[in-house]
């Protein structure tokens, strides 16, 4: 009776671990690029230096394939607008650039 009571005691056990580490694995892999997200320049916390500050600045981070898809939107000191587009796996392989103000192709 005792090893009855012990195989079903360790059988729950081993079912609770496996569903509490699937759900954990399951969430450091959801949690485990920090950059992913949309990030707002504070203009006012920011200082630049040679320039004029951009009116805003915001960069979207987006998990993609084997990499990532990253968009830039600039609002310049005089109001015209740039956005950037890349979209990279990360194999050390060029991606190519778009929308870059600066001459920039690849990243």
């Amino acid at each position: 009776m005792h090893s009855r009571y012990y195989a079903w005691t360790l059988g729950v056990v081993l079912a609770i671990g496996v569903v509490l580490g699937i759900g954990v694995v399951d969430l450091s892999a959801q949690m485990s690029d920090p950059r992913i997200g949309t990030w707002k320049l504070n203009v006012a916390q920011s200082k630049y230096s040679p320039g004029p500050a951009p009116q805003s600045l915001m960069v979207k981070v987006e998990a993609a394939g084997q990499g990532e898809k990253t968009t830039t939107d600039f609002v310049n000191a005089d109001g015209t607008r740039t956005t950037t587009l890349y979209t990279a796996n990360f194999d050390g392989k060029d991606s190519p650039l778009t929308g870059s103000q600066f001459g920039a192709h690849m990243v």
